[in-house]
């Protein structure tokens, strides 16, 4: 809360650029929104829905292997910096100096408002090197294309029903157990996963477009205000507690 008396502001200078410049600036400014007007409202009628697809159901254990047993969270004061992505419920939470997976896994998010907000994907491959915590649960495939549909179809359903938690929704493993997988049959998958996976690169693009007409914006503001525009971290920070 800022206290001042409204006389104080006679006082203050505001940094007023010509009325030329003006109108460029805002010119440039409603360019960018209007980019990103336009992203969100391609991202939105372009939105993944496979919860209506006419395959036979399998139950996602089925499918796939637990390993959960191989997490081990690491308080943030016990961590060691380094170059290995350090996960939690909604994705990089750190990096660290050594891993305990190095495999292509699938993991999907235990706990945290995001299950119900979905601000994030809840579901998100990775590869390679990894340390995991308790905040995620491991899933390992046989085959990449199970892996991506499982993947789509988690981020494109409402994970309500399996939910528990007053205040924190959570996502258990007896409970993720139990979601069943409509699956095509391997031909089809391909197919699907194929096309699923370029309709991703195209949203990726226009997430990217938007992000970068936000940072334009946020330059030109910071230049008018004569300050120093700070691109913020691209780590995500969660609320979670370790244990």
């Amino acid at each position: 809360r800022m206290n001042f008396k409204f006389e104080d502001m006679e006082a203050w200078e505001i940094p007023l650029p010509s009325l030329d410049e003006q109108n460029a600036i805002v010119a440039q400014i409603e360019k960018q929104k209007a980019i990103i007007k336009g992203a969100d409202l391609v991202l939105k009628n372009n939105e993944f829905n496979l919860s209506e697809l006419n395959y036979p159901f399998q139950p996602l254990t089925a499918i796939c292997e637990n390993w959960d047993g191989k997490r081990r969270p690491v308080s943030e004061n016990e961590r060691i910096k380094g170059d290995i992505p350090y996960y939690g419920a909604s994705g990089i939470i750190d990096y660290i100096q050594d891993y305990i997976i190095d495999d292509d896994i699938l993991l999907v998010s235990e706990d945290g408002a995001n299950l119900k907000a979905r601000v994030y994907p809840i579901a998100f491959s990775v590869s390679g090197k990894s340390w995991i915590n308790n905040h995620a649960h491991i899933l390992k495939f046989d085959d990449y294309y199970k892996q991506k549909f499982v993947e789509y179809y988690l981020n494109s359903i409402s994970l309500e029903p399996y939910l528990t938690g007053a205040t924190m929704p959570k996502l258990n493993q007896a409970n993720l157990n139990k979601i069943s997988i409509p699956l095509p049959d391997p031909i089809a998958l391909k197919e699907i996963v194929n096309e699923l996976d370029a309709k991703m690169n195209v949203l990726n693009g226009l997430r990217k477009m938007k992000t970068e007409a936000q940072k334009k914006i946020n330059q030109l503001l910071a230049d008018v205000w004569g300050v120093e525009f700070v691109e913020p971290e691209n780590i995500l920070v969660e609320d979670e507690q370790e244990n």
